[in-house]
């Protein structure tokens, strides 16, 4: 809100003095000037798409809002990774391309630790990452309050009342003795847990796009690529067929959605974190349910981290220390690289039906953020597309461009060093 939309808010209010209302108006409109001219001077003013999607974010689902994505990711980044050090004297977060001396395997020598590093900067960029991170704490919180009975939604239709929806009862959990009061109890499970933080390229992300013949949406010249994710979600949520409803029954239909830049993206992000999931819990102790997702779309970001019910041992660091060589960097990184790891048993029929079966990438609904919508190898790996794609061709795999990028930059730097 301006400051000058409290003006209104003070006329509409009964019995106030109209020198009081004078005074104020002029205190509001220095104090306006004063930040215009000092915090506001060095920040650029939102697009129209932008200033759109801020204002009607009302009726977005919180998970899928892309606004909501971008203020929790720059939180991230001034909470996590930028965080410092913790009360042990370790980093909160460490570039896996650098590390610090508790991720480095026990034995290496300076070459050796060098050249570990320069396969880990290589394997990145073949997956196409232009950052990632181990995030020691990571602070989760899980509550619940309530329970419904027949739906998951504020209203469900039954066939005994033809298209009429009927409404879903709340159900508080019952009240148990406070003090001396009864209270209606919230259950919370606090946590600190460790992650990876994953950050795409976006010359790549661009690329994949424009190989696959998905259009982003027209924007200013200044406006990079998750200012228009932003704009063309606003301007999904105003079409029924292909905006993200709460439980994204829009993308279960076969072959109905065209393709579009921010599901598509949803998409690369969610099934490489399935893909960072599974390749984690083959090496770390951890089962497939202990880890949870969160994505980031307008930064071409997503978190996977530990979650539980019990205390975290550090298995995520402990795996990434252990699995360290100099002759492939890390093990998680070069299996990820590795085709086979994306392999599914039902091969031909998993791509036929959208590249994305319990063999392969789904994980237990209870720990995926979509409950295993949204998902799709084809977007890693090509051979197919995903279900509700309507185009129908296959597309390219974002490993295979960003392979190819990958190889544009060695040959530049060979060519530099030799010069």
């Amino acid at each position: 809100m301006r400051i000058r939309d409290m003006i209104p808010m003070l006329e509409a209010t009964p019995n106030i003095p109209q020198e009081y209302l004078n005074a104020q108006r002029e205190e509001l409109s220095r104090r306006e000037e004063e930040w215009n001219a000092s915090v506001f001077a060095g920040h650029q003013q939102a697009t129209p798409g932008i200033a759109r999607a801020c204002r009607e974010r009302q009726g977005y689902v919180r998970r899928f809002d892309p606004v909501r994505m971008a203020a929790e990711h720059a939180t991230l980044v001034d909470e996590k990774l930028r965080g410092g050090q913790m009360s042990d004297g370790k980093e909160v977060s460490v570039d896996v391309t650098i590390l610090d001396d508790f991720l480095i395997p026990d034995g290496l020598t300076q070459p050796e630790i060098d050249r570990m590093r320069n396969e880990v900067r290589r394997r990145c960029g073949l997956l196409g990452l232009a950052e990632m991170r181990l995030i020691r704490d990571i602070k989760v919180c899980e509550y619940s309050f309530a329970y419904t009975r027949t739906s998951a939604s504020p209203t469900v239709t039954r066939d005994k009342a033809g298209n009429a929806e009927m409404p879903v009862r709340l159900r508080l959990f019952d009240r148990v003795q406070v003090g001396d009061a009864a209270r209606h109890p919230v259950l919370c499970l606090l946590q600190s847990n460790e992650g990876f933080y994953l950050r795409l390229d976006e010359a790549a992300v661009l690329d994949w796009l424009a190989t696959n013949g998905i259009p982003t949406t027209p924007a200013l010249a200044n406006v990079r690529l998750g200012g228009r994710l932003i704009e063309e979600f606003a301007a999904m949520d105003s079409d029924p067929s292909v905006r993200f409803s709460r439980f994204l029954d829009e993308y279960r239909r076969e072959h109905a959605i065209p393709r579009l830049a921010y599901p598509y993206i949803y998409t690369l992000l969610h099934t490489m974190a399935h893909h960072l999931i599974g390749v984690s819990a083959s090496m770390s102790g951890l089962d497939l349910g202990s880890f949870g997702e969160h994505i980031f779309v307008p930064d071409l970001a997503f978190l996977v981290y530990r979650r539980g019910m019990t205390m975290d041992l550090g298995n995520l660091s402990s795996m990434w220390r252990d699995r360290g060589d100099p002759l492939y960097g890390n093990e998680v990184l070069d299996r990820m690289v590795n085709p086979i790891s994306l392999r599914c048993g039902s091969e031909s029929v998993c791509n036929h039906r959208g590249g994305a079966c319990p063999d392969c990438i789904l994980i237990p609904e209870s720990a995926c953020i979509t409950r295993n919508e949204l998902l799709s190898r084809s977007t890693l790996i090509g051979r197919g597309a995903p279900r509700w794609d309507a185009s129908g061709p296959s597309l390219t795999g974002y490993y295979e461009i960003a392979a190819r990028h990958a190889n544009v930059r060695a040959a530049e730097h060979t060519a530099a060093d030799s010069t």
